[in-house]
């Protein structure tokens, strides 16, 4: 098993997340390709930005275990406007060819439904895949879909589904257990449910429950602080016979750095 952390959970900058994941015993950091990407740019888009990172990567030992875009929630496949669409594919075949070159083998795309109806948006994700998976098939990029509790893309089968009909080895699940918990579906499960074959990549973070008259109906919290049963969760994961990476997502709190490695101990713990 590998175990990484989300770039956002250090609570620090690009050109230090690597050096710092190491020093806190990771193996990978998870980096973002965020909303603002298309306007401000980003050093993997970067000839020299891209050299830079492989040589820090090189000097502290800490791959970069994923690249996630963010800028699907601005730029969703699901949206109704054709230039938004455009853009999240051009956002993702240039995240693709950075990822070939940096190492990188998987990018997490979050399955954002952008308040279409299901059918509508399950239907334009397919094609968008339809038109991505050439270009991850060239670079050997697995395109990782993130199920976000969102009608239409949010359960396991529901994104089995959609895997299926895309038809590339190198277009799989990335499954959050929290994600999944939050969509009405038990985690344990889940991992069952997409096995090896389906799993690309799994984000682990927890879940408590708020009051009713809060907005949201949960928040995220540390491991083993909410409502998830992680040893049960982790002896799943290993027992369908997954040893690929699991990614911390967890809150990053006032000292992010002692939170990311208390979260880390956790779960390796597990393991």
């Amino acid at each position: 098993m590998k175990f990484g952390v989300r770039v956002g959970m250090l609570k620090t900058t690009f050109e230090e997340a690597h050096e710092e994941a190491g020093k806190l015993g990771f193996d990978g950091v998870e980096l973002e390709v965020g909303p603002n990407t298309p306007d401000e740019g980003t050093p993997l888009f970067d000839v020299k930005g891209r050299k830079a990172l492989m040589e820090r990567m090189k000097a502290c030992g800490v791959a970069t275990s994923c690249v996630c875009i963010g800028g699907f929630w601005k730029y969703s496949p699901a949206e109704a406007d054709k230039a938004l669409r455009d853009t999240g594919l051009d956002l993702l075949k240039k995240t693709i060819q950075a990822c070939a070159e940096i190492g990188a083998e998987c990018i997490l795309t979050p399955l954002n439904n952008s308040g279409e109806e299901p059918d509508i948006a399950v239907g334009r994700w397919l094609e968008f895949l339809q038109e991505a998976k050439p270009v991850a098939e060239e670079h050997k990029i697995t395109v990782a879909l993130e199920p976000c509790a969102r009608p239409g893309l949010g359960t396991p089968e529901e994104v089995m589904a959609l895997v299926d009909k895309a038809d590339s080895p190198y277009i799989r699940v990335y499954l959050d257990v929290a994600n999944n918990r939050v969509a009405g579906s038990d985690s344990v499960e889940a991992i069952k449910t997409l096995g090896t074959k389906y799993l690309a990549h799994i984000h682990m973070k927890d879940l408590k429950e708020n009051p009713p008259d809060s907005e949201r109906p949960f928040s995220v919290v540390g491991l083993g602080e909410g409502m998830l049963d992680f040893p049960t969760i982790c002896k799943t994961i290993v027992e369908v016979g997954y040893d690929g990476w699991l990614t911390l997502e967890t809150p990053a709190v006032d000292d992010a750095k002692e939170s990311a490695k208390k979260n880390l101990d956790i779960l390796k713990a597990y393991f």
